[in-house]
C-alpha cells in the first residue's frame, strides 16, 4: 500500500573542522621607506582566494594583508607605515569532504607580530584560525496516510519540529562618505584607520535581510602642513540582501563575517581634501526556519486484510531557545615601566573571540577573550604616536532551560560598547558590553512508517468471536485492544 508522505528539510551539518595555519616571512623594506628604528604595532588580516576540494582534503589559497607602523631614524615626527601581503598555500585534512559540498570558510589572524632584523628587513609572524563547514539541506520524508485511501483505520500523533525554509550566502556591501569637521585641516595623507563593528543586528522582513550596526571610526593622517592629526567618528550603517521566501521567518540565524575594510581620502564637493570614502563586505551564511506540527502516522489496520507496517528512526530538530547574554567589563590597566607616558587617546578598537564552550545543566559556558588596541598620543614631541594591546579574559554562562539531551547550538559574539578613559599619564580605564548570541536546537530521534504491506486473512483468521472478553493490561490504550 502506497503512503501519502511530506517532505520536511532540514540542515545537516555535514563536515566541521578546525586548523591553524602559521605564516613566517622576512620582509624588506622598500628602497623609499627610512630605516626602522622602533616597530609600534602590527595588524593584519586575511582574504581568501581559492578553496579547492582534493581527496580528503581542502586547499585554501589566499594572502595575509599586514600592516607594520613603525618609528623611523629619520628624525621625522610622525611614524611610517610599511603595508604587505604573505601569500599562502595549505593543506588541510578533513575526512569525507567531497568535490561537491558547499564549503565555507571562516578565519581569523591572531598574533600577528613583527620583529626587527636589522633595519632593512622584518621579521612577520602570525598564526591565522579556520573553521571549516559544510552543511546540506537534508530531506526527511514522514507519511501522514494512505494515498488510495482504502477504508483502514489509523492511529496519528501530532509531532512538533523545525522545517528549513532557505539556507543561502550573500556577500553585503556598504558603502558611505564622511566629511571632515570644520575644525580639523585637510588631509594630506592616511597614516592608518580602524574601524570597528558595534550593535550589529540582523532582521528579515518583507523578503529581505536587513544589517544594521555602528562603526566607530578612528584615522590618523597627516595634515597637508605635515602635522599628525585625528579624526574619530561613529557612523550608523545599513544595507539589505533579498531573502526571497513564502512567509514571514519565524526563526533565523545570521553568521556574518567582516570581509572587508577600507578607507581612502577624496576630494568633496568643492574640490578640497576634505572627505573619506568608507566601503565594508560582509560575508553572509543564513538559516531559516518554520515551526511546524506535522500529523505522523503511526501505525494502522484494516478489518478487511492484514497490514504489516515497517519503521524507521528518523531525527528531527526542535527550537529550544534564542537567547542573548550581555557581560560587562571594567578594568582599570596600567602601562608597563618603560613606556611612552599618554597625553591624549585618538583611537581604539575591540575584537572578541571565542576560546572555549562547554554545555552544561544550566546553559552554555562561554570562554573568550576581549581584545583592545590603543592608539595615544604621547607626550614625547620627539615621537608623538604610540600602542597599546590588551587582552581580557571573559567567561559567561548563558542561561538555556530544560537542557538536556543531545542539542547543538551557534554563537555570535560581539562588542556592544566600548570605552577607554585616560585616568592619568599611564593608567586608563577599559568599559566594554559584549554581545554573546545563542542558537539553541534540541534533537530527537522518533519513529516514522516507512512502508505498509498488505496479505489477506487466512481462513481462520477471518473467523471473529460473536463476543470476546478481554483483560485490559497495563499501559494498554484503546488502539491497542481495538486492533487485536
Amino acid at each position: 500500500m502506497e503512503l501519502k508522505k511530506q517532505v520536511i528539510k532540514q540542515s545537516d551539518e555535514k563536515i566541521k573542522a578546525f586548523s591553524q595555519i602559521t605564516f613566517d616571512d622576512d620582509y624588506i623594506v622598500k628602497d623609499h621607506m627610512p630605516d626602522v628604528m622602533k616597530i609600534i604595532c602590527a595588524s593584519g588580516k586575511a582574504e581568501l582566494e581559492e578553496k579547492r576540494v582534493v581527496s580528503e582534503a581542502v586547499w585554501l589559497t589566499g594572502n595575509i594583508r599586514f600592516e607594520v607602523m613603525y618609528r623611523s631614524d629619520g628624525g621625522g615626527q610622525l611614524p611610517e607605515v610599511i603595508q604587505g601581503t604573505i601569500p599562502f598555500q595549505e593543506k588541510v585534512s578533513v575526512e569525507n569532504v567531497k568535490e561537491m559540498d558547499q564549503l565555507q570558510v571562516f578565519f581569523q589572524v591572531e598574533d600577528l607580530s613583527a620583529s626587527i632584523i636589522n633595519s632593512r628587513k622584518l621579521a612577520i609572524r602570525g598564526l591565522m584560525n579556520v573553521e571549516l563547514l559544510v552543511e546540506e539541506v537534508a530531506q526527511t520524508q514522514i507519511a501522514y496516510g494512505f494515498l488510495d485511501g482504502e477504508d483502514c483505520q489509523v492511529r496519528m500523533e501530532e509531532e512538533e519540529m523545525l522545517n528549513l525554509v532557505t539556507m543561502q550566502h550573500d556577500i553585503l556591501r556598504i558603502h558611505n562618505e564622511l566629511n571632515l569637521p570644520k575644525t580639523k585641516p585637510n588631509i594630506g595623507k592616511i597614516i592608518c584607520y580602524y574601524v570597528d563593528i558595534r550593535n550589529k543586528e540582523c532582521e528579515i522582513q518583507n523578503h529581505q535581510l536587513e544589517m544594521h550596526g555602528d562603526a566607530h571610526i578612528c584615522i590618523l593622517y597627516m595634515s597637508e602642513e605635515q602635522q599628525p592629526e585625528w579624526f574619530d567618528e561613529i557612523m550608523h550603517f545599513s544595507g539589505k540582501v533579498n531573502c526571497p521566501m513564502d512567509e514571514e521567518p519565524q526563526l533565523y540565524w545570521v553568521r556574518s563575517q567582516l570581509l572587508q575594510q577600507k578607507i581612502e581620502a577624496e576630494l568633496d564637493y568643492d574640490k578640497e581634501m576634505r572627505q573619506f570614502s568608507l566601503e565594508l563586505a560582509f560575508d553572509l551564511n543564513v538559516k531559516v526556519w518554520a515551526e511546524d506540527t506535522i500529523s505522523v502516522m503511526k501505525d494502522a489496520y484494516s478489518l478487511e486484510k492484514e497490514l504489516k507496517p515497517s519503521y524507521q528512526m528518523v531525527t528531527i530538530w526542535n527550537y529550544l531557545v534564542k537567547n542573548e547574554a550581555k557581560y560587562r567589563v571594567a578594568e582599570q590597566m596600567k602601562l608597563e615601566n618603560g613606556q611612552e607616558k599618554i597625553l591624549q587617546i585618538c583611537g581604539y578598537k575591540s575584537g572578541v573571540a571565542i576560546e572555549h564552550t562547554k554545555v552544561l545543566e544550566q546553559g552554555i559556558r562561554v570562554e573568550g577573550i576581549l581584545s583592545v588596541d590603543m592608539l595615544y598620543i604621547t607626550m614625547d614631541d620627539g615621537f608623538p604616536i604610540s600602542h597599546q594591546l590588551e587582552q581580557l579574559p571573559f567567561e559567561e554562562i548563558l542561561d538555556v532551560p530544560d537542557l538536556k539531551g543531545d542539542v547543538k547550538y551557534e554563537l555570535d559574539c560581539g562588542v556592544d560598547q566600548l570605552q577607554v578613559n585616560l585616568l592619568d599619564n599611564s593608567e586608563y580605564e577599559i568599559k566594554a558590553t559584549i554581545s554573546i548570541g545563542a542558537l539553541v536546537l534540541q534533537k530527537r530521534e522518533i519513529s516514522v512508517m516507512e512502508s505498509c504491506e498488505e496479505e489477506a486473512f487466512s481462513e481462520n483468521e477471518g473467523e471473529q468471536a460473536g463476543i470476546v472478553g478481554y483483560i485490559v493490561q497495563q499501559e494498554e490504550t484503546l488502539w491497542d485492544i481495538a486492533k487485536k
